[in-house]
Formats: C-alpha cells, sequence, structure tokens
C-alpha cells in the first residue's frame, strides 16, 4: 500500500501483519470495536460487568462507563487482552457447539490448568499471562 505523508494506509487491515499497538493512531483506530466485541463475548459468556472489567485488566474498572462513553484509546494492554479473548471465543466456537461454547468460560473445568475452578475465574485472576494460556490450550484442540 502506498504511503502518504510517511503514514502507511490506515483504513485497510493488512492480514499479513499484525496490528501495531505501539502507534496510537493503530490503538485509536481499532479501540471502538475492541469495545462492541468485548460486550458481545461478555454478554455470550454471561459475564456481569464486573467480570468483564477484571477480565480486562486493572485499568479497566467500571466496564459500564467505558460502554457509556468508550476511551478514545484503550490502551495497548487492555486491546492485547481483548484480542486474545476474542481468540478464546474463536476457539470455542470452534470446538463445541453453541451453547456449550457459550456456558464453557463459566462452567467448572477438570483440566489440569483450571484445578476444577470456572476457566474465566483463572483469566481473570492470572491476568494476560493466564489468557494467553487459555487461549493456546483452545488453539492447540482446533489444529
Amino acid at each position: 500500500m502506498a504511503e502518504q505523508d510517511g503514514e502507511s494506509e490506515t483504513h485497510t487491515r493488512h492480514t499479513d501483519r499484525p496490528f501495531d499497538l505501539t502507534r496510537a493512531s493503530e490503538r485509536i483506530r481499532v479501540s471502538r470495536a475492541a469495545v462492541r466485541s468485548m460486550r458481545r463475548v461478555a454478554d455470550e459468556w454471561s459475564l456481569t460487568d464486573d467480570e468483564a472489567a477484571r477480565l480486562l485488566g486493572p485499568t479497566t474498572d467500571d466496564w459500564l462507563a467505558v460502554e457509556a462513553e468508550p476511551p478514545l484509546d484503550w490502551g495497548q494492554d487492555v486491546l492485547i487482552r481483548v484480542s486474545h479473548v476474542l481468540g478464546i471465543w474463536t476457539a470455542l466456537m470452534r470446538l463445541h457447539e453453541p451453547a456449550l461454547a457459550r456456558a464453557w468460560m463459566t462452567r467448572r473445568n477438570s483440566n489440569d490448568l483450571f484445578a476444577g475452578q470456572r476457566p474465566i475465574d483463572l483469566a481473570m485472576s492470572g491476568g494476560l499471562p493466564a489468557i494467553e494460556m487459555i487461549k493456546t490450550l483452545l488453539n492447540s484442540r482446533t489444529a
């Protein structure tokens, strides 16, 4: 894609490269869509507003406030979390029929990774590393 004024075209998503979340312009471009996507996933998984906020990390104290007035720039950490959460949702939809895919994160799980707790509890308490582990576990099952 041709560059104009030193900036590459930002309206087209290139599938051959990841988002560059170090660039504020890229974060601003995807933040509102990330809020909408996170709301859909939170609804699909029947998360409380507190659970949705805790899943997104320590910078998201009030999910209702974020939804009411989405931030212009949601920040690199939160956007990475949302990306992994969307990856988990996608893997669950590939692995299970819709009702189980929607319930999986909030059901107790006997897998050693979860030790009988709900996957959402591990994701909330373990932060980004735990979210990445859940995504990796599910992606290994879709391969």
